[in-house]
């Protein structure tokens, strides 16, 4: 299956947007790149050092499927967190492999390091899916 030019470079569009959302602490439009799912094990994964320091923070982010408040508490202390700790990356495209007509698996090197980030296609948007890459 061969993956259009237009497709290419919304990927690597989302990408760069993903790598910037992070940088500048934006999790509202990390969010909108990302399935929900995905968006909440990044809260997770970027709350784990706060979380082992403070049980309060630990609590709430053990919460912030089922409450509103408690998300809203976690995106507003991790955007700081992120905006203290912002960093620069190389970012460059190796890779594109279909994993069907709605799953891609982006290949790419950040700082030299070979990753992989996975999309999926939900109403005709793309967006980042961490368990895009898992087999069918």
């Amino acid at each position: 299956m061969e993956i259009n030019k237009n497709t290419k470079e919304t990927l690597h569009r989302s990408l760069l947007l993903f790598y910037d959302a992070l940088k500048f602490g934006d999790l509202k439009s990390l969010s909108h790149l990302m399935t929900r799912e995905s968006y909440m094990i990044t809260l997770q994964s970027l709350g784990f050092k706060r979380a082992f320091r403070e049980a309060d923070f630990q609590t709430l982010l053990k919460n912030i499927e089922n409450d509103a408040q408690s998300l809203k508490s976690v995106e507003t202390m991790l955007c700081a967190d992120l905006l203290n700790n912002s960093r620069e990356h190389q970012l460059e495209i190796t890779s594109f492999e279909p994993k069907g007509t709605n799953r891609i698996t982006l290949g790419y090197a950040q700082d030299g390091y070979s990753k992989k980030m996975y999309f999926s296609k939900f109403n005709e948007e793309w967006k980042i899916d961490y368990k895009a890459g898992r087999k069918k």
